[in-house]
């Protein structure tokens, strides 16, 4: 999809960099999103505020596992260990990064 500019074109310059090996699709396209999505080891959901949360009942779908911020429609779908892993508490300081959130998500 389309994002930050300054994150759009430097993926744009990988695949310059890296041709055959990165692919930079900077545009939306729902077909090709299901089919990275379906065929994804997992999901990485990293938003710091989620009423709803859709995307990880996408990768449900498609037996993706999910690992997310605990937070708003995340918390309330994400099962810990069956469908998906929590991050750690929600940290409204986007500039703090806990070591222990870390070691999970790896």
């Amino acid at each position: 999809g389309t994002g930050k500019k300054k994150f759009e074109k430097l993926l744009k310059s990988m695949e310059e960099k890296f041709p055959g090996k990165v692919r930079a699709v900077v545009r939306f396209n729902a077909p090709l999103a299901h089919q990275m999505m379906a065929g994804a080891d997992l999901l990485a959901v990293t938003s710091r505020f989620e009423p709803c949360g859709l995307i990880q009942l996408q990768g449900m779908r498609y037996g993706t596992p999910c690992v997310c911020a605990s937070t708003g429609g995340l918390v309330d779908t994400i099962v810990e260990g069956k469908t998906g892993f929590h991050m750690g508490r929600l940290s409204v300081d986007c500039n703090v990064v806990e070591p222990a959130d870390v070691k999970k998500v790896a």
